[in-house]
Order: structure tokens, then C-alpha cells, then sequence
């Protein structure tokens, strides 16, 4: 299986959860966390490479569904541009930000927003085993003092962060391990 299937598995879309297994989320606004996002950073502890290039597309339609396209590279920034349609709801009050997205029929995940710039330009996402976590932003990089904020709350939570790594984006050279 490939990174990405199992990324989606684990459900690397911007979504939440309410409180599970001790992750609080915090309070978001569902239209600002609509848009593309970039997938700068997660939880990768598979031996396959990471992907790159990794941009999630949410839209929200009728009766809070959700639309989300995923697009990577599995072969580094050379390698063919795919992507993959998910789709999922808003369960109960959408400032919770209890999202449910399901990338197959039968699979499904629950994800957990525990922070999110002021201006929208990040977010961190949770996943309630600890063994998923993404680290988003609306463009090619972000400052080291956020990268630093988000790893604290990662950590406060019980994962290792020695497990993240930065993924590649066609803009932004350099060192690809946090």
C-alpha cells in the first residue's frame, strides 16, 4: 500500500473530532477553514517516502457535506500529480468541528483540529490514536517559530514528534526533516 492510501486512511483532511482519547479541539470557523490547504508536515512512520506536493482543496455544500480534493506526488516533485475525491459531513455543532470523512465506502475517520492561526494561514490536525497528525498552511512555508508552537501542542498531546517530516513543495528547497 502506498503513502497516500494510508494517509487517507488515517484521514489527513482538515477535520475533527469532539473530545477523544484526552485531544480537545479548538473552536473553529467552518467557512475560513474552507479553501486549499498545503500539507506541509505529518506523522509518517511507514518505510515508504513521504509524498509531495500534498494540497487538500475543502468545499462545503447543502447540509454541511463536505467535498475534499487530495493531490500528491508519490515520486518526489517529479513524479505524476494524483489526486483523490473524499467525502464527509459536519456532525452536531459545527463551531466543535466534529467532522466525519470517509475516503471509501469503508473507511471512514474522525479528525481533531487542536490548532489554528488567527488569520487561518495553519492549522494542526490530530488524529485520536496519535498515529496520524498534519501540519497545514495556505502557502509554501511557515515561520519556525509556528513550526515550534504546533510540535509543542503535538507533544503535549503524547505523540513523538520525532516522527514528522516536512513534505516537499515545488516552491521551497532544503532540508526535508524536522
Amino acid at each position: 500500500m502506498t503513502t497516500i492510501p494510508r494517509i487517507l486512511m488515517g484521514g489527513a483532511v482538515l477535520g475533527l473530532s469532539g473530545s477523544r482519547a484526552g485531544i480537545t479541539p479548538v473552536p473553529i470557523e467552518v467557512p475560513r477553514a474552507m479553501g486549499t490547504w498545503r500539507v506541509l508536515g505529518c506523522l509518517h512512520s511507514v518505510p515508504d517516502p513521504p509524498p509531495a506536493d500534498v494540497t487538500e482543496n475543502l468545499s462545503l455544500s447543502h447540509e454541511n457535506r463536505l467535498h475534499v480534493v487530495f493531490a500528491w506526488r508519490e515520486e518526489g516533485l517529479s513524479g505524476p500529480r494524483q489526486s483523490k475525491k473524499i467525502r464527509g459531513r459536519i456532525l452536531g455543532d459545527p463551531s466543535r468541528g466534529i467532522w466525519k470523512l470517509h475516503a471509501s465506502p469503508l473507511v471512514s475517520a474522525t479528525h481533531i483540529v487542536v490548532g489554528v492561526g488567527n488569520d487561518y494561514s495553519w492549522a494542526a490536525v490530530a488524529h485520536p490514536t496519535r498515529r496520524f497528525g498534519w501540519i497545514l498552511s495556505r502557502g509554501p512555508r511557515l515561520p519556525e517559530e509556528i513550526w515550534m508552537q504546533v510540535f509543542s501542542r503535538f507533544a503535549s498531546l503524547g505523540y513523538d514528534t520525532s516522527q514528522f517530516v516536512r513534505l516537499r513543495h515545488p516552491e521551497v528547497p532544503g532540508p526535508w526533516e524536522v
